[in-house]
């Protein structure tokens, strides 16, 4: 009986997808010429940038969008409103700008290149991930204003799991 109620319960929760579609923003000039950006450089995209977000806008046209997240940088709302526009499901959708969803602040680095950053990781004998410069975030401080809580059964919760790491389920 146990088993049997499995089998149905993975039989109806192949009914019960989602999506999830993470988009980087385009380029910027800061991005070609090697250079932090974090947050207090708000660049543009670039002409490629540009070129780049139109092509993820075509690719994504026929992707249902039910809600649109977006940082409050100017990159990244560039992006979305071109993926947007090329979007059907997304006539009249509100996208939400949220400055918790901002890059990391490289602090006094920002504005600088990006292999000095590596280099002083290396010099300090850490990672370029872990590493942070002087007034910048550190990776807990990111880890802790980027958490998103899905609240939803044992069952729900592990297939959505296997789904986002493109593990197989159980079978």
């Amino acid at each position: 009986m146990r088993y049997s109620s499995v089998v149905n319960l993975q039989q109806s929760m192949k009914a019960l997808t989602f999506g999830l579609t993470l988009v980087r923003h385009g380029e910027t000039q800061y991005n070609k010429e090697g250079l932090l950006q974090g947050q207090l450089i708000d660049a543009p995209l670039s002409e490629s940038g540009l070129q780049q977000a139109e092509a993820a806008g075509c690719y994504l046209k026929h992707v249902l969008f039910s809600n649109v997240f977006v940082s409050d940088m100017l990159r990244a709302r560039q992006t979305a409103e071109t993926i947007m526009k090329h979007n059907t499901s997304c006539l009249g959708l509100q996208a939400v700008w949220d400055p918790l969803l901002k890059e990391k602040s490289f602090g006094t680095a920002e504005g600088g290149r990006v292999q000095d950053l590596r280099e002083m990781a290396k010099a300090a004998g850490q990672t370029f991930l872990d590493f942070t410069p002087p007034e910048g975030e550190t990776q807990e401080q990111v880890e802790a204003s980027g958490c998103i809580i899905l609240c939803f059964s044992g069952e729900v919760a592990l297939l959505t799991l296997y789904e986002l790491l493109g593990a197989p389920g159980p079978r």
